[in-house]
């Protein structure tokens, strides 16, 4: 559908005194790419309580959501989303853990995230999201927003919903006490007949005529039809709209005049210190108290006195004036204290003795002292004592930055030997020496660090030198571009059925599918395709036995599979375990190697004449292997876990070895080959498209091959004769000889 025109804006009326709630309207402002592919993040958070803590958790949820949600690695709206909430679940739990309890039951909110026509979003407590469509009203939250749950301190948003809009839908996110003022109908002609600044502007007057000490907050969105790229318009939470402005602007311009046109400077004075105080005000709770500002409300509907006004500001002046007196006294007194505690030195030892009765009185005095501060006065000793400390912390950290920077003759030479690090990185790439370079990259890379970054021809200088270091950096990732040949086409041979395995037999490559009665031969010389009868069995994964025959399992049976004569077997193997999950197996010298996920186990079967005996427990010690996708021998068994970890085990036991971390890291592999006569551990990830090589010997990267076909892969495997590489797509079957020397 075509891309829609988003209209958006954000109602926020909270008194910090009056209401009874902590309210919070909070909207993301991403960067372009990253909004063009995961939408914009929309959030109303409402705790019944004015605890100081709230605006804590306000705030530890909104950032951990932006922050999981807008850097996750998967593209996908919906596994982002889920990710992002896990992200806030554990965040919030984080408050639990630490005592702080009292917010988790008054605690109701709702995420959402919006891009072009999809709408995602969660919600826990009293919230609610409806949609005008048309003449139709459609509550998308429904009962689940309007009855108390249970709720779980581990999963506070617990459920996702998701849909699709339409161009002229109407949207509406808001708390339950906006329902209390305005009925459903009412919203829906509100918003029906303006854009969203036009209804809030409505919605604001009508709540500002009938103050109570209720606090509200809404989102609201209008979906229009565009013909141009999509724009989204979002009016800050807490700005007056369009009317609303043009009033208060009018009015401040002609007191402006007044005050100009006085013959007293008086008033600009205290006009002067009032707007410092407004916005001294409005930076501490921005940006420490994280809070939103203070809404203004029109002058009409104020009850506050002018005269009121007054005194808090002389109050304000007064309780300044005798703080900086009483500092410039204790400055001119320091000496005399100085030399007096000299002179006593004899009493010291006594007074220490008084000093735990004296310091409760202290604190008990502080405390009486702080409590009798009004909200001004209070907001300015918090201001001081911050600005002192961020005074404090600026020294500390130029002086820190100044011990690291390097300076003059440093800098050139600093810059020379990152230079000769990375060219000595580059000559050990020539001859192959991954560690030496990564060392050296490394020692590069801490040096850049020092250099300054102030100026301009300083950063560019650091951008060239950052350049020069990643275009050997991503050498020693040993990528390369393999180029593949095609063995046979088998879409007409599948059919409806789905490929799922690859075996060996000869020259011929055996193919497994999820069909009852579908198995696919293929000669690898000449891609010559035919068909065999699987008995009405669907195959999971299969296991090169001989020239002749490969094993092809289920999850729980084992068949023998004839390529000469096309026909199948059973082999009635008598496993340890009735119920259990075959995951992956090997054979290594007619010893059948299975993994059986389900019990934690790994069993070995051993060829009796023509079938296999009874299947042992081979694993001795407690290794976890219930997580392996794949399982390959030579001798020793490498199972490879669905999170990218090599375990290798010897006579049953876990090796204390470890396989190189490489970059990017193994997330998500699906399979593994090596043999006996193979030095290398083959693993393939079609999530990031490539087939990964290490040596055996080293546990190091040999090298990766990447390429787009490999994304569909579904299984491979390997001729060690010859060195050829088969792999197995949704469509065909295609290879290639790496050149491994």
């Amino acid at each position: 559908m075509p891309a829609l025109a988003l209209e958006s804006d954000t109602l926020l009326l909270s008194d910090p005194v009056k209401s009874r709630s902590t309210v919070h309207v909070g909207v993301a402002h991403p960067t372009p790419p990253a909004e063009s592919v995961f939408g914009k993040i929309y959030v109303i958070v409402e705790i019944d309580s004015h605890d100081r803590i709230n605006q804590d958790i306000v705030a530890a949820l909104q950032e951990e959501f932006k922050t999981a949600y807008y850097r996750s690695p998967d593209m996908a709206m919906e596994t982002s989303f889920e990710a992002a909430l896990q992200q806030a679940n554990t965040r919030l739990h984080s408050f639990m853990t630490q005592g702080v309890t009292e917010w988790f039951d008054r605690f109701n909110a709702i995420v959402a995230v919006v891009k072009n026509d999809i709408i995602l979003l969660s919600h826990v407590g009293r919230m609610h999201a409806f949609l005008f469509r048309g003449t139709r009203i459609v509550d998308i939250i429904g009962k689940a927003g309007a009855t108390e749950q249970s709720r779980n301190p581990l999963k506070i948003f617990s459920n996702i919903l998701t849909g699709k809009v339409q161009s002229h839908d109407r949207l509406i996110l808001c708390t339950s006490s906006l329902l209390d003022f305005f009925s459903l109908e009412k919203l829906k002609r509100l918003i029906a007949e303006d854009l969203p600044a036009g209804t809030v502007s409505k919605i604001e007057q009508t709540l500002l005529a009938n103050p109570a000490p209720t606090a509200f907050a809404a989102i609201l969105f209008v979906f229009l039809e565009s013909t141009s790229t999509a724009t989204t318009r979002v009016f800050p939470a807490n700005a007056p709209t369009a009317p609303q402005r043009s009033m208060e602007e009018l009015i401040a311009k002609e007191r402006a005049t007044e005050n100009l046109l006085s013959p007293s400077l008086l008033p600009n004075v205290g006009g002067l210190f009032r707007s410092l105080l407004a916005k001294l005000e409005l930076w501490w709770r921005s940006v420490v108290l994280k809070k939103p500002p203070r809404r203004s409300i029109p002058q009409s509907i104020q009850s506050t006195s002018r005269y009121a006004r007054k005194s808090r500001v002389r109050g304000s002046l007064g309780w300044l004036r005798q703080i900086s007196i009483g500092a410039l006294l204790g400055l001119l007194s320091l000496p005399r204290i100085i030399v007096s505690i000299f002179r006593q030195r004899r009493k010291i030892t006594s007074t220490v003795q008084a000093v735990p009765g004296k310091t409760s009185n202290i604190a008990r005095r502080t405390i009486f002292w702080l409590r009798s501060l009004s909200g001004p006065q209070r907001i300015l000793l918090l201001a001081a004592i911050t600005a002192l400390f961020f005074l404090s912390q600026a020294v500390i950290n130029a002086n820190s930055q100044q011990g690291q920077r390097l300076r003059g003759r440093d800098v050139e030479s600093a810059i020379t030997t990152i230079e000769d690090d990375v060219n000595k990185a580059a000559a050990a790439m020539t001859y192959e020496d991954v560690a030496g370079a990564k060392k050296l990259l490394t020692e590069a890379q801490d040096l850049l660090a020092k250099l300054p970054n102030r100026s301009r021809p300083e950063k560019n200088r650091r951008q060239e030198l950052t350049a020069k270091i990643e275009s050997v950096l991503v050498q020693t990732r040993l990528i390369v571009e393999p180029t593949f040949t095609t063995v046979a086409n088998l879409e007409q041979s599948l059919g409806a059925a789905v490929p799922t395995s690859l075996a060996i037999a000869g020259k011929n490559l055996i193919v497994g599918t999820n069909a009852k009665n579908s198995i696919i031969v293929v000669n690898a010389a000449d891609g010559k395709i035919a068909a065999a009868d699987a008995a009405g069995r669907p195959i999971k994964f299969a296991v090169d036995l001989d020239s002749r025959t490969v094993l092809l399992i289920d999850s729980s049976d084992v068949a023998e599979f004839n390529s000469s004569t096309n026909s199948l077997k059973k082999h009635d193997i008598d496993f340890p375990n009735v119920d259990r999950t075959l995951q992956a197996g090997a054979v290594f010298q007619s010893r059948l190697y299975l993994l059986d996920t389900k019990n934690n186990a790994i069993l070995r079967s051993n060829r009796a004449g023509a079938g296999f005996g009874p299947a042992t427990l081979w694993l001795k010690d407690e290794t976890d292997v219930r997580d392996g996708i794949s399982l390959a021998v030579d001798g020793r068994i490498f199972v490879t876990t669905s999170g990218g970890q090599v375990i290798r085990l010897a006579s049953g036991q876990k090796d204390d070895i470890s396989f190189e971390t490489i970059d990017p890291s193994l997330s998500s592999p699906t399979a593994s080959w090596t043999s006996e006569r193979s030095p290398f551990l083959y693993i393939l990830e079609p999530a990031g498209k490539r087939l990964v090589i290490f040596s055996k010997k080293t546990q190091s990267l040999k090298v990766q091959f990447v390429h787009d076909e490999l994304s569909a892969a579904v299984a491979f495997s390997v001729d060690d004769r010859s060195g050829t590489v088969y792999l197995l797509t949704n469509s065909k079957l295609i290879q290639f000889t790496p050149s491994l020397d």
